[in-house]
């Protein structure tokens, strides 16, 4: 039987505006959960579910909308809908940009990192284009202290190539899997050799243009030393910390063809996986609902304070810390889900 858990339970929100990418999106769920009671005036649809150990609502985008202003329409109503919501993960496909000595190839994922001069995404709708140099007239926010500490885990963990790997085995035994298997006899830009699937961080362009050529996809480039175009991430960085994983489809040139999609779609959900794993904290005490520390409390007996005070919490950190004493350091299954799922039997 499904769990049913409420809006308050689900701390990320995962965004995926293409229908292939919510069907990545949706195999990289552990376990799926019926859906909570919508709010009054509710307009977006979910699918919610755990992956790994953090509760996630699946947002999708109105059919036939993509863009920075439905992206932004989407994070504030998310906001709305699951207040608890305090992380986004934008997860799809996105045009790489070649450049000498770089070896960026399709099925590759790229994840908007800050770099010396950026926040790691640039809208390119909002620079002016100058005769000897291209003006930013908006800056995004980068994303929080908690995705770039993330970012820094996901990079230096030894483990995220082979975790990263099995969730990419996902897509193998699906009733669809030639969707999302990376086409045969299909050069990757300039290189003969195939190989698995690379990460690369920088800076991700971002617009509302579909863009089909390679002068204009240059001329953006240059300047700021971009390695992809996506078209949503600047319609949600100022208003909710996101994510941004893209894998890597066309070179937005005049070659630009739907081919590499499916398995782009993929590699980019098995990252984005992978990195919401090393997120960490949705299920500590500081970001879990006072919902899910009451049960918490309840399976425990704690009994110390009102549900959500200061006294509560330290009685909730001292037994915590008492389990994982007893066990070993292993984490009490009690603990390991109590924090999210209702009527667990410890």
């Amino acid at each position: 039987m499904s769990l049913c858990l409420t809006a308050e339970d689900y701390t990320v929100a995962w965004f995926s505006p293409l229908h292939f990418e919510a069907s990545a999106a949706l195999l990289m769920l552990d376990e799926h959960h019926v859906s909570p009671v919508p709010n009054r005036g509710q307009q977006l649809c979910y699918r919610f579910g755990r992956m790994g150990r953090t509760n996630v609502a699946i947002a999708f985008f109105p059919d036939g909308e993509i863009g920075i202003g439905v992206a932004g329409y989407m994070a504030s109503e998310v906001q709305r809908d699951l207040p608890n919501v305090k992380t986004g993960l934008l997860v799809g496909v996105g045009a790489g940009i070649p450049r000498y000595g770089h070896d960026l190839r399709l099925g590759d994922v790229v994840i908007a990192t800050p770099t010396e001069n950026n926040s790691g995404v640039l809208g390119y709708d909002m620079v002016k284009v100058e005769p000897e140099k291209i003006v930013l007239k908006q800056w995004q926010n980068a994303p929080d202290r908690h995705i770039r500490s993330a970012m820094t885990n996901f990079r230096a963990s030894q483990e995220t190539p082979t975790r990263f790997k099995l969730n990419l085995q996902r897509f193998k035994g699906t009733s669809f899997p030639q969707q999302f298997v990376a086409p045969a006899n299909v050069l990757c830009g300039s290189f003969g050799e195939q190989r698995e699937p690379l990460f690369h961080y920088g800076c991700i362009l971002s617009g509302n243009s579909v863009i089909k050529s390679a002068d204009l996809r240059d001329e953006l480039a240059r300047e700021y030393k971009a390695i992809a175009i996506e078209m949503e991430a600047a319609g949600m960085m100022n208003t909710l910390p996101v994510a941004v994983i893209r894998g890597i489809s066309d070179w937005a040139n005049a070659d630009k063809n739907d081919v590499w999609q499916g398995y782009a779609a993929a590699t980019a959900a098995a990252a984005a996986k992978e990195l919401l794993a090393c997120l960490d904290g949705s299920n500590s005490i500081s970001y879990s609902s006072p919902g899910a520390r009451k049960r918490l409390a309840q399976r425990w007996n704690i009994l110390v304070g009102e549900n959500g005070s200061a006294s509560r919490n330290v009685a909730l950190h001292r037994t915590i810390t008492e389990r994982l004493a007893t066990n070993n350091g292993v984490v009490p299954d009690s603990l390991l889900r109590g924090l999210s799922v209702e009527d667990y039997g410890s």
